[in-house]
């Protein structure tokens, strides 16, 4: 209990501080999305919504849930601090944290505040990931899948795909099958989607992170870029780069190499987390909820790693996934779904 209370306590400081002094605390470019969003969502949004249109279809949320000029810039980070813990408590109450524990909570949930105490695109999205998460857990796949669905076609694509990949590979770990089977088919799984993703693009998948990047490349505002190894060579070449960088998302090496502080820092909390987290489950799992929730963060991840331009893009994306994270980090070894046996 005085953990818990210690957690909740550190996360409502920490979060009122980021309110209050975001904007002189931080540099400013972890406010150039903020700052767009909210000139946009000013604007009176009339017609049919875009599709595949993320940025204007945010802002036309915003819009329409009254943000705008109206709303004082401080009363705007209060509710979306508000917000963040509607998914962040229930999460700690459904967890049960010991020792280092704590330790990652924290850095997890300094992330999470810095990307949603602001307007962002991850707010709609860890709604999203949260509700479909939970409807899997409890078997509720066809409206999982229809939600992800309709925020795919207006908001980003790339979630369906995050959608299929997680439920696919739940599906491999709940198999009565050796754990070396399971690893070596859902591996084969994901190299197949690297293949057919290269295939569609017309052995294009590498040139995408390349022209995300190409007018950045000697920003010091962009040292945190990530690019393949080969811009471009086709099938294989597209292969081998997408291997490397699901490597480097979660090992980062350049960060390390950057010379960065900051980014070193990052490189040896996000190490040390999948150290401690192999260590602690050493591939024994409570539940079959605990499996879907691994399955939904390790297909995030994933999926962020075959196009995320650089890592300040993929810790702003990957915080929409922080509570799954935080309730897979100390989940209590009883499953959500009390008709799964444990």
């Amino acid at each position: 209990m005085f953990v818990r209370f210690s957690l909740v306590l550190f996360m409502m400081v920490f979060g009122l501080v980021m309110v209050f002094f975001r904007m002189d605390i931080l540099p400013d470019k972890y406010s150039y999305d903020s700052d767009g969003y909210e000139y946009a969502s000013t604007s009176e949004y009339s017609g049919v919504w875009v599709l595949g249109d993320s940025k204007e279809n945010t802002a036309r949320v915003y819009s329409i849930l009254g943000y705008g000029y109206s709303v004082d810039p401080l009363v705007a980070n209060l509710s979306f601090f508000l917000f963040g813990l509607m998914f962040i408590l229930p999460v700690l109450f459904l967890s049960d944290f010991k020792g280092l524990d704590v330790v990652w909570v924290l850095g997890l949930y300094i992330i999470f505040s810095v990307y949603t105490v602001q307007y962002t695109k991850e707010h709609l999205a860890m709604l999203v990931v949260s509700l479909a998460c939970a409807l899997m857990v409890w078997k509720r796949y066809v409206f999982s899948c229809l939600l992800v669905l309709f925020y795919s076609v207006y908001f980003r694509s790339y979630f369906f795909l995050f959608y299929v990949l997680s439920l696919a590979t739940y599906m491999l770990l709940v198999l009565g099958l050796g754990l070396r089977v399971k690893i070596f088919l859902i591996v084969g799984m994901y190299l197949s989607c690297i293949v057919a993703l290269s295939i569609l693009l017309g052995g294009d998948l590498s040139s995408i992170r390349y022209d995300m990047n190409d007018h950045r490349v000697g920003s010091v505002a962009a040292e945190s870029m990530i690019l393949p190894l080969f811009s471009s060579g086709g099938y294989a070449v597209d292969i081998l780069n997408s291997v490397v960088s699901v490597v480097e998302l979660v090992i980062p090496f350049r960060l390390v190499l950057n010379g960065s502080l900051l980014y070193l820092a990052f490189s040896v909390f996000q190490i040390g987390l999948i150290i401690f987290l192999v260590n602690r489950k050493r591939f024994v799992f409570a539940s079959n909820a605990e499996l879907m929730v691994l399955s939904n963060i390790v297909a995030f991840i994933f999926v962020q790693s075959l196009y995320v331009p650089d890592y300040g893009a993929y810790l702003r994306h990957v915080s929409a996934i922080v509570p799954l994270i935080i309730l897979f980090l100390g989940f209590k070894g009883y499953s959500l779904d009390r008709r799964v046996e444990r």
